[in-house]
């Protein structure tokens, strides 16, 4: 018989404080509001090495997003991040170990940047990744695996900064054209 748990319940005794829960993908319908920060001021959308990052600046700008992109750096004259660096190609498992530092690193620029902004507008730090378009679940097992990392930095992210919307955004891009 199978012992592992229904969805979304806890492995562990209702005493314990911790447990082990199983994720699963669950169809939501699309919100009718628009996510907190994204027309606060500038969104920096970062160069995926492939082109999508200027397509996706002009159909933020066709809905009135005031986006470019450009580079997290030390600016602060932005309200929020699109970080796309984790769509570069990955031949190889180091590439894809890289992706997370780059990730970390511009998170961390992300973090120093909002803390020196004068700005009470809501900030926003979107990452988009491509582990298949279901946060790896599909058991993949070629080089992107290895940059996986993303959507756990963002849950950290999103505890250290309650004032800012964190979002992670898992695609798969094989085969589709940047529209």
């Amino acid at each position: 018989s199978d012992t592992s748990p229904a969805v979304g319940q806890p492995a562990a005794s209702p005493t314990s404080s911790f447990g082990r829960f199983v994720v699963d993908l669950v169809a939501a319908p699309p919100s009718d509001t628009a996510t907190a920060g994204l027309f606060g001021g500038p969104i920096i959308v970062t160069d995926d090495g492939g082109g999508l990052a200027a397509e996706l600046a002009a159909a933020l700008i066709e809905h009135n997003v005031e986006a470019r992109v450009g580079s997290i750096g030390s600016s602060t004259e932005w309200a929020g991040v699109i970080y796309l660096g984790n769509l570069r190609a990955a031949d190889y498992i180091d590439h894809a170990r890289a992706f997370n530092r780059a990730a970390f690193d511009a998170a961390q620029a992300f973090a120093v940047s909002r803390g020196a902004a004068a700005s009470s507008s809501p900030r926003l730090f979107v990452a988009v990744d491509d582990q298949d378009g279901c946060f790896g679940r599909a058991g993949s097992d070629g080089p992107r695996t290895w940059a996986s990392g993303l959507a756990a930095l963002n849950r950290t992210a999103a505890l250290e900064w309650p004032d800012v919307t964190v979002k992670t955004i898992d695609i798969e891009r094989a085969g589709r054209s940047l529209d």
